[in-house]
């Protein structure tokens, strides 16, 4: 095939599966960013967080990123063991619970594979964990 031919050797575009047919990936219910207080929208206070997973090439290396959403405070957090759903929580736990209380007040994520074990943060966070909806594939958002 001529894909091996590409840069990767596979196509460009993988094929999705439609939401109806994928597995759940979180053991307890999610809070969406739509049910954030107002205060953590207006960006009015510190410790309203948001974070991201930043993995490297052939996925060998992985990094956190937290930034408060008030004063735009940048916090890498390296994730030595893997970026599975255990590895990161026991990172951001460690994280969180060398910030002061009032610096550790809500956390907003994407539903990354990474977030499945997001229930077990909501105890070093005073509002919650919150995260945003799951983007649709290009296809179906044309239909």
């Amino acid at each position: 095939m001529l894909t091996r031919k590409l840069r990767t050797g596979r196509p460009l575009c993988k094929q999705h599966r439609r939401s109806d047919q994928r597995a759940t990936r979180f053991v307890a219910p999610a809070l969406l960013i739509d049910q954030r207080p107002p205060v953590v929208e207006l960006r009015e206070r510190l410790g309203g967080w948001e974070g991201d997973l930043i993995v490297g090439p052939r996925s060998q290396s992985a990094v956190a990123t937290l930034v408060d959403r008030r004063t735009r405070y940048l916090r890498l957090v390296s994730l030595p063991d893997g970026h599975s759903a255990r590895h990161l929580r026991d990172t951001l736990i460690a994280t969180f619970s060398h910030l002061p209380e009032h610096a550790r007040r809500s956390l907003t994520w994407d539903q990354g594979s990474e977030m499945a074990r997001h229930h077990d943060l909501a105890p070093y966070c005073d509002d919650c964990v919150y995260l945003c909806p799951h983007s649709q594939p290009l296809a179906a958002r044309h239909e």
